[in-house]
């Protein structure tokens, strides 16, 4: 029996020993769990990393093709404008929302036609009058008239838009629309536009011969 542990014990040791060894060599060929989860979380970053590239890259593509639509259509918006302002003699804007306006300028005033103070009767009147304008430039006057510093008009209180009414003041005589409504101070009838007092010599507030046109 101990011949047979004597020859049997140094071969079990040495099978053993295999068997370690073995282990030790499957231990070092086979990767860590750690060093594998990382080389797959660099295979993701690197991934990542290629596709925002990409991706940049075709913004830069787009934001190039955007600034070359861009510029043609400002080329014709700019030949729109110069068309319109072409046929319609206005000046032409167009905002950031596509609205187009149209401002024309404004229409040549009639010259003062200068004459002798009127004869009495003859269906002339005399009123007070006033003049106006500061303060009220680029409103609208009542019948929608833009009002500017060259408005040719009259303020009455009741006679129809678009009466023409000959006022005399200082031996001139001119001829003037009904466009706004007005004085509405006690005692006076006529208020005049900066541009017929100026016309007539006419300042602060006055009497004035006026008569519905024939």
């Amino acid at each position: 029996m101990r011949n047979i542990l004597r020859i049997i014990l140094p071969t079990l040791v040495v099978l053993a020993l295999v068997a370690l060894n073995i282990v030790a060599i499957r231990s070092l060929a086979e990767p860590a769990p750690q060093a594998a989860a990382a080389d797959t979380e660099a295979e993701h970053l690197r991934y990542t990393l290629t596709s925002a590239n990409a991706s940049a890259a075709i913004a830069a593509d787009r934001a190039a093709a955007l600034e070359r639509e861009v510029a043609l259509l400002d080329v014709t918006v700019g030949n729109l404008t110069d068309r319109l302002e072409r046929e319609t003699g206005a000046a032409v804007s167009i905002d950031a929302s596509g609205s187009v306006t149209l401002e024309y300028p404004p229409k040549p005033q009639p010259e003062p036609v200068a004459t002798s103070a009127p004869p009495s009767g003859s269906g002339w009147s005399s009123a007070k009058a006033s003049w106006y304008g500061p303060g009220l430039y680029g409103n609208s006057t009542a019948d929608g008239t833009t009002f500017t510093a060259d408005t040719w008009c009259v303020a009455h209180k009741d006679l129809p838009f678009g009466t023409v009414v000959e006022i005399a003041y200082g031996g001139t005589t001119v001829e003037v629309p009904v466009r706004d409504r007005g004085p509405y101070v006690a005692g006076r009838e006529f208020d005049l536009s900066a541009a017929v007092a100026r016309a007539l010599g006419f300042s602060g507030t006055g009497t004035i011969e006026w008569r519905v046109k024939p």
